[in-house]
């Protein structure tokens, strides 16, 4: 296939602009900036997104928050003294088996 000067051209064009468009990442900024100033930058972004969710969040009252660790204290006394008795039955079972 012969390709004309004005295809070639048009091709040209089309890989530039497919590249250009690749160099410049989401937030608009173009990779080619210097690496250092854009690590800062998406640093500060992060950490200026991170204040305003922390300031969305719902914090606990200390009423609530004692009240769910409590909980959470007790379901795991219970838990472990359930399992705690499950190995000594299995245990005694292994050893009967055994012998």
């Amino acid at each position: 296939m012969i390709m004309s000067k004005s295809d070639i051209s048009e091709i040209k064009e089309k890989d530039d602009k497919q590249k250009s468009r690749h160099s410049i990442n989401r937030d608009g900024y173009n990779k080619n900036e210097n690496k250092f100033y854009g690590y800062i930058r998406v640093s500060s972004h992060f950490f200026r997104d991170c204040k305003m969710e922390l300031k969305r969040v719902k914090w606990p009252t200390r009423k609530e928050l004692l009240a769910s660790t409590a909980m959470v204290l007790f379901l795991v006394i219970v838990i472990a003294f359930f399992l705690g008795l499950i190995d000594a039955l299995f245990v005694k079972i292994i050893e009967k088996i055994a012998g």
